[in-house]
């Protein structure tokens, strides 16, 4: 929740009676909680609570107070639209801007508060690798995971109000090549494991990547996600000759990751050199990286 405390000074409070009228000076006062913050103006205009973000399909609040009764205006309808009581709803990803206003035009007051919206709170892509032949180490390329939310409470009796808006992310160079059971990122906030994978023995394996916010006991608000995906290792003899990442498929991707090894950007398994030695000399070469080419295109049917 958003919340500011302000209070924009008048020049002088007054006050009619029967003895005549009175001019009493105005007081400027100014409060924070946390980050957050609570505007008030001298005709009564109190925003007291709103949401820093929201999620696509949510719904909330703008909560005001006033001795008026206020309009509310979204300057991107279709991101987030809010209906005459400060109702909110997330439409789409992106920014709105939230105008509280005097609808009746007796006074001029009007204040503003901005609102990012997410698609989702918690996002996961798995790697491109899932099949790998006997000995080989994981490969954490194209895995990636975001989250976002807020860790927070609120009181309303005494305006604390606290806003902490968290946007974490994993990638593959986070990741070591061998996890033997679990791995913390360095941040501390993706735990991935592995306690079954055994790159020596044919199977599938299951592998959980989870983030967990809530470690903290002093944290009021448990925001924990999961995801998980399944690896296979395959024996070499039921790899087809020319299918170096063992995907079922011989396609560029085999002939990209044989050229990488040939020119000493990586480096090929036992068993993968095997698959590789499609003109069964021995060893992989350029020679088989052009036949593998040859047999994508339908030039050959075969590699005898």
């Amino acid at each position: 929740m958003k919340i500011l405390y302000q209070v924009i000074p008048l020049s002088c409070f007054c006050l009619l009676s029967v003895a005549g009228l009175y001019l009493f000076p105005a007081s400027t006062a100014k409060a924070s909680a946390y980050d957050e913050e609570i505007v008030m103006t001298g005709a009564g205009l109190r925003i007291d609570s709103y949401p820093s973000i929201m999620f696509v399909g949510e719904t909330d609040a703008v909560k005001a107070t006033s001795c008026y009764g206020w309009s509310y205006e979204s300057s991107n309808p279709e991101i987030i639209s809010v209906d005459g009581r400060g109702g909110l709803k997330a439409l789409a990803p992106g920014k709105a801007t939230i105008t509280v206003y005097d609808g009746s035009g007796i006074t001029s007051q009007r204040e503003s508060i901005t609102i990012e919206v997410y698609e989702k709170r918690f996002t996961f892509t798995p790697p491109d690798k899932l099949v790998y032949q006997i000995g080989e180490p994981l490969d954490w390329t194209g895995i990636y995971a975001e989250a976002i939310g807020i860790d927070g409470y609120s009181s309303r009796d005494n305006y604390s109000y606290h806003d902490d808006k968290w946007h974490v992310k994993l990638d593959a160079s986070m990741l070591p090549d061998t996890i033997e059971s679990f791995f913390y990122t360095a941040d501390d906030n993706f735990c991935v494991t592995a306690y079954t994978f055994d790159n020596q023995k044919p199977g599938e394996y299951l592998i959980r990547v989870y983030c967990d916010r809530a470690k903290e006991s002093s944290l009021p608000i448990s925001h924990y996600y999961e995801a998980s995906f399944t690896v296979e290792v395959v024996d070499s003899d039921s790899v087809s000759p020319g299918d170096i990442d063992a995907n079922g498929t011989i396609d560029i991707l085999d002939v990209i990751q044989l050229n990488k090894a040939l020119f000493g950007k990586t480096s090929l398994t036992d068993a993968q050199a095997q698959t590789a030695d499609v003109n069964h000399n021995g060893k992989p070469d350029f020679s088989d990286s052009l036949m593998i080419m040859r047999y994508i295109v339908k030039l050959i049917d075969d590699f005898s």
